[in-house]
């Protein structure tokens, strides 16, 4: 008995694993990116980039371990219920606590995993991650300035350059804004910048440079100096780097020892966060149980990816229906307990029902029908092998008849593989997306349709990351399977090429990659951008708040994009009324340092992108001998742009498409800025899109090739995950080094696709055909 418990022991433990590092995979994927950005970008230190991933995981795995606990449990128990195990171990008379005992088992060792997660390590990891990430912002603070804009370093200072080497600075212009009546401007050649990490403040040395000075307080309003070096000592923004956590985020990171401190002084906050850790537990611990009474009943899977799929679907609807209730537990404990209790209840129930159904043991006429139901598949088996077209290829006369089924049959066959895999992959980040934003619409009460809204484009959105990565493990997955089943070794042995049967499915990736390309460049960024004005919509609580974003809504300073010498600052923008509260222009050479003129008034009127008055408003001009001579109440308003420039709502260069971009890059260089790393984003587009294509020029070598023993298909979908973390490993790094301009953007974007396609194209001369 204790051979049968740990057959089905080991079962349970192997498909947890292999569903955790499927599941984590994509979150993998993406702190790539982030370490990447960090080591080449931000020149924080390997080991502390590294470690910060290293802190990241406890996250990863904790949330994914509830739907890798309930899926163990159905596709173990899918598959021994579609092969007739559990009916075998039925009929010979083992009872039901003998089959539970393996589940109980591992719900137990897992349940103390997740315990130990929950309680202790989560919440010491992201205490440690929130400090390393401050660490790593302060240290960076130099390497993350860009050139070509004006960074802020705190509410009122503001510094450009027109080029930057580490912490050497050229062309440099610094706004140092008091208030409205009172501003400096420094312009110098060059400048260093040094950092004082323990009192958070930034020491600039200024070399061959003017100062100017306005203040109302003057006759002349302003003044203006010239100096050889000038050095400023200015206090950086905290916020701008450090995290601050809200009360709920801060006793988050609670162990269960501090806790249960709060917890005896009645803080409802740390009882909110102790009752859905003790929920989260309790649901994992029945969760391989609940696995096992549904998959025996509804006895699916009758071949793996049946198991699959099956086992995926309830259990994406299993796990979203439990953080709803853990949810609406935290938002209102009565109504979550009554729902949580339902719940348990219709478990129970669902239990004691099937019991007797599981426990009854066959009766002669059931075991007779069982043992024919088994010959009757065994005949089908011997039916199908006798006449199969791999048996008759052989014949040399059937060969150009036979000839194209093989095709059609290996298409059809692989693209329900990719099918499959598609399915799982693309539920994975929907399962992750819809726990995401469960939380922020039972946080800020948000419209369920515009959550639905947001998982639709959301998902949409993730499309060119989870097409190729489904598309390589589709076709490792698949010929692994064809040389399993010794049909590699038949076709062969039939005189055909096996190239015969790999250029189709290269085709394939190839219009892949073509509907990928609309992908890259269109869909995806249009999905992003709608996603992302969703999900501030479901935070905000208000459409109004984010339709009417705007640049200046706050204070900051803005450059012009038709004066590549101007640029902009304003208190606030009122929306409602339509007016610049304080609005000053300001035209520099960027070059000399020469301050050409100023603009200034209290108010603007603007209405249906007119301006329709000012108050109190002054031009300052340089005349020719180099005085200033100052104008109030002028004729003109001194703005260089449209007024929608101002209001509109400027997407993120990610969420642009390809047009939108290049339009982008091109207004960024008529002003003097190379923005090397959209460069780089814009090449990178276009070569991601045929990332399918290259992926299987890679794969299919390493999957065919080689002696000894014979591959299983399960090593296509290790393999599989291998090379994606690898092309994804050597992407983001080629792609930070063209955003630091390192390297060419176009090189830096397509480094990737080169290395794969010419390693692949010579491990294919390597393949016996």
């Amino acid at each position: 008995m204790k051979i049968l418990e740990l057959y089905i022991l080991k079962k349970l433990f192997v498909t947890f694993v292999a569903a955790e590092i499927v599941y984590s995979l994509i979150f993998f994927i993406q702190n790539l990116f982030i370490l990447s950005s960090l080591i080449v970008e931000k020149h924080s230190p390997i080991y502390e980039s590294l470690l910060l991933i290293l802190y990241m995981l406890p996250k990863t795995i904790a949330y994914t371990i509830p739907f890798s606990v309930i899926f163990s449990g159905l596709f173990v128990t899918f598959k021994m219920a579609s092969t007739s195990e559990l009916v075998a171990i039925n009929s010979s008379g083992i009872e039901l606590k003998t089959q539970q005992k393996p589940y109980v088992v591992f719900a137990f060792f897992i349940t103390l995993l997740y315990a130990f997660m929950v309680f202790y390590l989560l919440p010491f990891s992201k205490q440690k991650r929130d400090n390393l990430i401050n660490k790593i912002n302060i240290r960076s603070v130099i390497y993350s300035l860009n050139s070509g804009e004006f960074n802020k370093i705190s509410d009122s200072f503001y510094i450009y350059a027109q080029k930057t080497q580490k912490n050497i600075f050229e062309n440099v212009i610094a706004f140092n804004y008091i208030n409205f009546n009172d501003f400096k401007i420094i312009f110098s050649k060059k400048a260093m910048l040094n950092l004082n990490e323990k009192k958070l403040s930034l020491a600039l040395k200024f070399f061959n440079g003017k100062e100017y000075l306005f203040s109302s307080k003057k006759t002349d309003n302003i003044s203006e100096s010239t100096f050889g070096k000038k050095i400023l000592v200015v206090s950086i923004n905290p916020d701008l780097l450090i995290k601050k956590d809200s009360e709920k985020a801060a006793r988050d990171k609670f162990t269960l020892k501090k806790l249960v401190y709060f917890l005896k002084n009645k803080d409802k906050i740390a009882i909110s966060i102790f009752l859905k850790r003790l929920l989260m537990i309790l649901f994992v611990f029945i969760s391989p149980l609940l696995g096992f009474y549904i998959g025996f009943t509804l006895k699916r899977g009758a071949v793996i990816s049946g198991a699959i799929v099956y086992g995926f679907i309830i259990s994406f609807f299993y796990v979203i229906l439990l953080n709803i209730f853990v949810n609406l537990l935290q938002h209102n404990i009565f109504v979550g307990s009554i729902l949580i209790f339902a719940l348990l209840l219709t478990l129970v129930y669902f239990t004691f029902v099937n019991k007797e159904k599981i426990e009854k043991p066959l009766v002669v006429k059931e075991r007779k029908s069982v043992v024919d139901f088994l010959k009757n598949k065994m005949r089908r088996i011997q039916y199908l092998f006798e006449n199969s077209f791999i048996r008759k290829i052989e014949e040399k006369e059937l060969v150009s008849i036979k000839f194209p089924l093989l095709i059609r049959y290996v298409v059809l066959n692989f693209l329900k593989t990719f099918l499959l895999f598609f399915v799982i992959l693309q539920g994975v980040y929907l399962l992750t997306i819809t726990l995401k934003i469960i939380v922020n619409l039972f946080k800020y009460k948000g419209n369920i349709l515009s959550g639905l809204k947001f998982i639709l484009y959301s998902t949409l959105a993730v499309y060119p990351l989870i097409i190729p990565f489904s598309f390589l493990i589709a076709a490792l997955f698949y010929f692994i399977s064809l040389e399993d089943n010794n049909e590699i070794t038949a076709i062969k042995a039939s005189g055909i090429s096996i190239y015969s049967i790999i250029v189709p499915i290269g085709y394939i990736s190839l219009i892949f990659s073509i509907v990928l390309l609309f992908f890259t460049t269109l869909f995806s960024p249009l999905s992003s951008k709608k996603s992302s004005i969703l999900y501030s919509e479901i935070n905000a609580r208000k459409k109004s708040i984010i339709v009417k974003k705007l640049k200046l809504k706050n204070s900051s300073v803005i450059r012009s994009l038709t004066n590549k010498n101007g640029f902009y600052w304003c208190d606030y923008y009122d929306f409602q009324n339509g007016e610049f509260i304080n609005f000053i222009s300001l035209n520099i050479d960027f070059s000399d340092g020469n301050l050409k003129e100023i603009y200034k008034a209290e108010k603007i009127f603007v209405k249906n992108d007119t301006v329709k008055g000012k108050k109190n408003d002054m031009l300052i001009s340089r005349n020719a001998n180099g005085t200033y001579l100052t104008l109030k109440n002028p004729d003109k308003v001194v703005i260089w742009d449209n007024l929608s420039y101002f209001k509109e709502i400027e997407p993120s260069p990610e969420e642009m498409t390809q047009f939108e971009l290049r339009k982008y890059i091109s207004r960024k260089k008529a002003i003097g800025i190379k923005p090397y790393k959209f460069i780089t984003n814009y090449y990178y587009r276009l070569a991601s899109a045929f990332s399918p294509l290259i992926l299987l020029l890679f794969g299919l070598p390493l999957a065919l090739g080689g002696e000894g023993r014979k591959k299983k298909p399960i090593t296509g979908v290790g393999l599989g995950l291998v090379l994606v973390i690898i092309y994804y490993i050597i992407t983001s790094l080629s792609l930070s080094f063209g955003a630091k301009h390192y390297l060419p953007s176009f090189f830096a974007a397509w480094l990737t696709n080169l290395l794969f396609a010419l390693t692949g194209l010579y491990l294919f001369t390597k393949i016996k055909t």
